[in-house]
């Protein structure tokens, strides 16, 4: 699994290249900002294009989370991913 990643390119470009529209145009100056390092561990907000909405770019919270930890967990998990190394 990938838990490494880095996201350089500006908001207009990705709209444009995947044909999308940013869900809240206040974010963009947020993600405009290149962003290099990104781990999973410490769960970064990250642009996706959802499956349910495939014509938005949303933001999420990207991260990677034990595999016995059930989706009603994930919230606490986050909170505590410091003691893990997350950030």
């Amino acid at each position: 699994m990938c838990f490494h990643t880095s996201q350089t390119a500006k908001v207009k470009n990705i709209e444009s290249k995947f044909k999308v529209k940013i869900s809240d145009e206040n974010l963009e100056s947020y993600f405009d900002t290149p962003q290099y390092h990104l781990n999973g561990f410490t769960h970064p907000n990250m642009l996706v294009i959802p499956q349910q909405k495939s014509d938005v770019l949303a933001p999420g919270v990207w991260g990677i989370v034990p595999d016995d930890t059930s989706k009603d967990e994930i919230t606490s998990y986050y909170k505590e991913a410091v003691k893990f190394g997350g950030g």
